[in-house]
């Protein structure tokens, strides 16, 4: 494809030497092409990202940082545990949480029992947990946050 020449040995002011053949041209060339094309598609990849966030904000900070939330769901699935605690400066509100499975309320009421609580009832209509103890009632709302998750927003 490319004439294997040489071209004519050139020294500038500092002797540096610069003579270059076609074919080294050639591969110095796709190199520097393929880098650019390297990083035009990790341009183009971060860009859709970007855009994908940005339309989605508010499905994907609906609680705020989703990072704690995240970080809980993680424990649940990869240490196998019933619940998790959600922690971090604002995980939900303010508000220290824990996180459980869908509709799998059993965990957060034995721990509560185990604080001296009492469960009492889980009202459905206002998605609270309800707990006695000793003459203090106490209504522990949740919400559930995605198809297989329930935050259960506790103090």
């Amino acid at each position: 494809m490319f004439k294997e020449q040489q071209f004519e040995k050139f020294t500038g002011d500092y002797g540096v030497d610069c003579s270059i053949t076609n074919t080294e041209l050639y591969i110095k060339r796709s190199d520097y092409m393929l880098k650019s094309k390297v990083f035009l598609i990790t341009i183009l990849i971060l860009s859709l990202l970007s855009i994908f966030i940005v339309q989605k904000k508010d499905v994907i900070f609906q609680e705020g940082n989703p990072i704690p939330l995240a970080m809980a769901i993680s424990k649940i699935i990869f240490q196998n545990k019933e619940i998790a605690e959600v922690k971090g400066e604002e995980a939900v509100d303010g508000i220290y949480g824990y996180i459980v499975k869908r509709g799998e309320m059993e965990p957060y009421i034995e721990m509560m029992e185990e604080e001296g609580w009492r469960f009492v009832e889980r009202n459905e209509n206002s998605n609270a947990l309800v707990f006695e103890k000793d003459d203090t009632t106490q209504s522990i709302a949740y919400q559930y946050y995605t198809r297989w998750y329930t935050i259960i927003y506790s103090s």
